[in-house]
């Protein structure tokens, strides 16, 4: 059974809650139209709640050429302008601007950060580049159970980073 509130398909027909979010598997009898928008607005304020409050970025690292060599000069972190609560699940956010890309197939590692009540945790994200042609975007996926992915290259070719579940940086504030 799909999670409403998450769209984890890990419950059962005997659970009464999302094994992922603890939203409530609502079984009904018949269906309707007023019904299903009902149980959408529940569903929807029910992952606001849960992740209101979280911002999500990412570190990028400005390089310089120095006697011959390519050496590291900075880390910004650049913060994504939708806040957790307000992404939809399934669908890509692609953040504004163009990164250098690097040559696809080799194995690079992001840095997602998440702050929440001016906490700030970093979790570092080893991936494969994607081969793509031209500069990259940054996205961000959030997928079932609010765990979020960071998306590398553009709109028709990107690779996705592994999980991070965001209820425990909601519940706990820690990592």
């Amino acid at each position: 059974m799909n999670c409403l509130a998450c769209g984890s398909d890990e419950g059962e027909a005997a659970m009464s809650r999302c094994p992922r979010c603890g939203f409530p598997l609502i079984h009904t009898v018949g269906e309707s139209e007023d019904q299903e928008r009902t149980l959408e607005k529940m569903a929807e304020e029910y992952r606001r709640k849960k992740l209101d409050g979280l911002s999500l970025g990412f570190l990028t690292y400005r390089h310089e050429l120095r006697e011959g060599r390519l050496v590291q000069c900075g880390i910004q972190e650049v913060t994504f302008p939708v806040p957790a609560s307000e992404l939809s699940p399934g669908e890509i956010f692609w953040q504004e601007g163009k990164f250098a890309r690097i040559r696809g197939g080799k194995e690079i590692t992001l840095t997602l950060v998440v702050r929440k009540d001016g906490a700030r945790r970093k979790t570092h994200l080893p991936m494969c580049a994607p081969g793509t042609d031209g500069f990259w975007k940054v996205g961000l996926l959030l997928g079932p159970g609010f765990a979020v992915r960071l998306a590398v290259g553009d709109e028709t070719a990107y690779r996705c980073s592994g999980e991070v579940p965001l209820l425990r940086f909601a519940m706990s504030g820690e990592e």
